[in-house]
């Protein structure tokens, strides 16, 4: 009897904790839910600023991703390529890869940022240009920050304290929350310019409050008052990696033309590894000796470990000191050669003028004695002859 009642305060017991543990999970996810100021936007973004700027995200990483563009054109259209990336702080470096039979094919381009500068890598020649002219988009760029920076050239976290401090008299902001735990962010702005065309923006930005507010879909549509509309897409799925959330899926769009349609995955990613800073140079590219280098920010191009120079930038602006001594100094240049060529000429006419000096050329005074007798005879012949012409005719 006692066995029996027992097990049913056992059961009893067991079943109260299980009930129990129910009512908690539920009401802590009501209270998350409900945490939220659903019926406040400005409110609701500023807790979601506080979560975003504490969201820890991996500090070097490496990885493999297996990537189609479509609608691009060239010899990449539509074809199925491998890429290689690797990050450390700011820098970044993605190789891209054609994928063939066998596997990996041969490299179709790289592309690297430094502290310093950005290096394009194709099979001929390479290119050194300035950051700013870096892409920083889905895709192309495997940087953690790049899926953050969606919008603009601003962080998810700079454009949402931006739309903060923007006056809210032509926009119309609104925060939902899913049965499925994404929450939505929703903009939308109505611009009219006097003598243009208006134009509706709309902002979809969508966040798995489940994975610590990671954004799974980032939206932006602009849509024109004849009826033409476009927009940019671009949505993510992810994975844990220790503490950290890394993007383990994405698609980048650009409807209704569907540009640079882009869909990866990643296969295999190792976060904080040990990288080395001449991964991100030309260095460290593997690129062969004798490739054309086209430097922009220099102005100077060469043959890539060699002396050879080969275009040099005219336009790359010099200082008026450094303009002058180099026009001077190829005037001078060529004064000297003009003197030189000249002195070479003229050395012979001189030593044959010493030699008529020595053979007494110049005419002596008896010479110039009979000259002047010459002339006189002369004129006075010619003076008879007139007059005894006029003589004849009188």
């Amino acid at each position: 009897m006692w066995n029996c009642r027992g097990v049913q305060v056992v059961y009893f017991v067991i079943s109260t904790v299980l009930v129990f543990t129910c009512l908690v999970q539920c009401t802590s996810y009501a209270q998350e839910g409900d945490s939220l100021p659903l019926d406040d936007p400005n409110s609701a973004i500023r807790m979601l600023l506080s979560t975003l700027k504490t969201m820890e995200t991996p500090a070097t990483g490496r990885g493999t991703a297996t990537m189609k563009i479509e609608n691009v054109g060239g010899d990449i259209e539509g074809k199925d390529l491998i890429v290689d990336f690797v990050f450390k702080d700011q820098k970044s470096r993605t190789d891209f890869f054609k994928s063939d039979i066998d596997g990996r094919g041969p490299r179709v381009w790289a592309v690297a940022k430094s502290d310093k500068a950005l290096l394009r890598v194709v099979p001929t020649e390479a290119h050194v240009e300035r950051v700013e002219l870096y892409d920083h988009s889905v895709g192309q760029d495997f940087h953690p920050e790049t899926f953050f920076r969606v919008l603009g050239s601003e962080s998810l976290v700079e454009w949402l304290e931006t739309e903060l401090e923007t006056p809210g008299t032509n926009r119309d902001r609104s925060v939902e929350l899913g049965n499925d735990g994404i929450l939505h962010i929703l903009l939308h702005v109505h611009y009219a310019f006097p003598e243009r065309q208006e134009y509706d923006v709309e902002i979809n930005i969508s966040l798995d409050t489940k994975k610590g507010f990671v954004p799974v879909l980032i939206e932006r549509k602009l849509s024109y008052a004849d009826g033409s509309w476009n927009a940019r897409q671009v949505k993510l799925q992810w994975a844990k990696f220790g503490s950290a959330w890394y993007v383990s899926a994405f698609e980048y769009n650009e409807p209704p033309s569907n540009h640079r349609h882009t869909v990866g995955t990643i296969k295999n990613f190792s976060y904080n590894v040990e990288v080395s800073d001449n991964e991100f140079t030309l260095d460290g590219m593997g690129i062969p000796d004798g490739m054309p280098v086209y430097d922009n920010i220099s102005g100077t191009s060469y043959l890539y470990g060699t002396t050879d120079t080969l275009i040099e930038d005219l336009e790359k602006p010099l200082k008026d000191a450094e303009f002058v001594q180099k026009i001077h100094n190829q005037q001078s240049s060529l004064i000297d050669k003009t003197a030189d060529a000249n002195a070479q000429q003229t050395i012979p006419d001189q030593n044959l003028l010493t030699i008529e000096d020595d053979d007494s050329a110049r005419p002596t005074a008896a010479r110039s004695l009979l000259i002047a007798v010459v002339c006189v005879v002369a004129l006075i012949g010619v003076v008879a002859f007139l007059g005894y012409r006029y003589g004849a005719t009188r």
